[in-house]
């Protein structure tokens, strides 16, 4: 059971990771983008099918899978309990560092 649950946490840092990097590269592709349109001059066409492409695929996609794993963070409960823990993950506390740390990263 606690190898589950290893695999698990594991899985969603994974997700997590690869989300935002993609979230990250896109951001850096559309900062170029926008770069190239103040400026008026257009080094290259890459950037722009690139970030189409990119964006396309995340909103028809990914919309919802990346969402859910976005608010895990940010999906707490206390009923029985003294101190606030996540509903997935009963072992980690809503105010850890480290939580906090994926909540602000997720917001």
């Amino acid at each position: 059971c606690k190898g589950e649950k290893l695999e698990k946490v594991n899985s969603n840092k994974a997700g997590f990771s690869l989300l935002s990097g993609l979230i990250l590269f896109s951001l850096i592709v559309s900062l170029l983008v926008g770069h190239y349109f103040k400026t008026g001059n257009f080094k290259a066409v890459w950037p722009v099918r690139i970030s189409k492409i990119v964006i396309s695929v995340f909103l028809s996609s990914f919309y919802i899978s990346s969402l859910q794993i976005f608010l895990i963070p940010m999906d707490c409960y206390t009923i029985g309990r003294e101190v606030a823990v996540l509903e997935s993950y009963p072992d980690v506390g809503c105010f850890d560092v480290i939580n906090i740390i994926v909540m602000l990263a997720s917001s």
